[in-house]
């Protein structure tokens, strides 16, 4: 999603819990613009712990079956399981929750939502390729139930997006534990459940089947980053 954008693991972006010994592998890993905040930090850790370094740009999930296809990145983080490509491999490795996102003034106090109480608020879209099957239908209930809707106007990324939800009745689709809206001091949007609308989309983890450098990373990362999640007592990368 949006505009290609690289850094290394280490980057604020996805964070490691300490430098990581000289790194024995080079993986390029692409993402799209709005992941899960736990995810990006367990697989932070897991790259860590495996040695792995890993150079990271973002991209559309659409994108992404065509760069590993051609050999340009070797992993990515998609919300398309590429089931259409037989030449790729796609591994489940996050369920992510959607809220609505919206300006910080507009529900004051309010932990959860009902569909009820956006009657009235204008839906702000982004980029077509965000909406996958599972948020296209979310938006229709969405106005069968009273939000306003203007199909014809798009956001090209998060950034617009954020401009369109300033101080306005605005609202959008977000992963609940998206850590990307720390806009502001105090923060000016807030994301919030909907206790009648339940969206999940699955993240999966990609690689060209043939690649065998590419398997060889992702079954090391996969690996450490189940141990991670079975870390009882391992605070550092909770939300």
């Amino acid at each position: 999603m949006g505009e290609a954008a690289h850094c290394r693991l280490r980057c604020p972006a996805l964070p490691s819990r300490a430098a990581p010994d000289p790194a024995t592998d080079i993986a390029r890993l692409a993402i799209p613009e709005v992941v899960d905040g736990a995810l990006r930090r367990k697989l932070a850790a897991a790259a860590t712990d495996a040695g792995v370094d890993i150079d990271v740009s973002q991209m559309t999930s659409a994108d992404m079956s065509h760069q590993l296809t051609d050999g340009k990145i070797d992993l990515a983080l998609s919300y398309s399981d590429a089931a259409d490509q037989p030449q790729l491999t796609a591994v489940t490795v996050a369920t992510q929750r959607l809220g609505i996102v919206t300006d910080v003034n507009n529900f004051p106090g309010r932990s959860t939502l009902t569909l009820a109480d956006l009657r009235d608020y204008l839906y702000i879209r982004g980029p077509a390729h965000w909406e996958f099957p599972q948020v296209r239908a979310a938006i229709e209930t969405l106005r069968r139930a009273g939000v306003r809707d203007k199909p014809g106007r798009r956001f090209n990324g998060i950034t617009s997006i954020l401009v369109g939800l300033r101080q306005t009745r605005g609202i959008t689709l977000c992963p609940i534990s998206a850590d990307l809206l720390n806009v502001g001091d105090p923060p000016e949007f807030v994301i919030i459940p909907i206790e009648d609308l339940v969206v999940d989309l699955e993240v999966f983890l990609l690689w060209r089947t043939d690649n065998s450098h590419g398997e060889s990373v992702a079954r090391r990362l996969l690996r450490n980053m189940n141990s991670i999640e079975n870390r009882p007592d391992d605070r550092t990368f909770r939300t």
